[in-house]
């Protein structure tokens, strides 16, 4: 295959790239020629969702290359945090989910609206590179008059509602969430033993794993 000069300049680079391509335009081709042309590296190649994972196999296989390692963020995350604990993984918690599971007083409407924080607070926090809950200012991101209100009026009971929902989640009491183990994997600061990390589709990536992969010592291509 001929490559372009500017595909050239991606192959031959031996320093941290950023790579900003339209679809279409050769990307994930001159990503898996990269990684052939140097078969004494070991590679890890982060895609957006498991569709893009699978398709990601086919094409190294395909080409012939070995030594690279193929995850989601949330794959890569699992084996880091969900295995080695032993975590049970549900999928999400509805507002009666969280109601229920931390016994909250109050009836009626106002119960189900410190879950309902509760449970936005903490998604948000799981999403955010803060190291506790309590960093963040939630409240900024309410988006309606009556919701801040609501939270000014409730806040401690809602900060504490986030604190216990999580570490029930980190004690293995309840299930952990998809987002609960992402955060994880990136508050334990790991450093992954690549010699280069290429991270496709970085522009659709979250700021924890933005995070992650700005932090790593090796070479990065994204």
């Amino acid at each position: 295959m001929k490559w372009t000069e500017e595909q050239e300049a991606i192959l031959n680079s031996d320093g941290d790239i950023i790579v900003n391509a339209v679809a279409g335009s050769g990307k994930s081709s001159t990503l898996v020629e990269y990684c052939r042309r140097r078969p004494q590296e070991k590679m890890l190649y982060l895609v957006f969702n498991r569709s893009a994972k699978l398709d990601a196999q086919q094409k190294f296989r395909d080409a012939g290359v070995s030594n690279v390692d193929i995850h989601t963020a949330h794959s890569l995350a699992y084996r880091h945090v969900v295995i080695p604990h032993a975590y049970r993984v549900k999928n999400n918690y509805s507002v009666y989910d969280i109601k229920n599971i931390l016994n909250l007083k109050g009836t009626g409407f106002h119960g189900y609206m410190i879950a309902s924080h509760i449970s936005k607070y903490s998604e948000a926090y799981f999403n955010s590179t803060y190291f506790k809950p309590k960093d963040m200012n939630y409240r900024d991101i309410i988006p309606t008059p009556k919701g801040r209100e609501f939270f000014d009026a409730n806040k401690d009971d809602i900060l504490l509602g986030v604190e216990v929902f999580i570490e029930q989640m980190h004690e293995g009491v309840i299930d952990v969430n998809h987002s609960f183990y992402l955060k994880g994997f990136q508050l334990s600061q790991p450093q992954l033993k690549y010699d280069c990390i290429l991270y496709d589709e970085f522009q659709d990536s979250n700021p924890v794993m933005i995070d992650i992969f700005t932090k790593q010592e090796c070479r990065k291509v994204c």
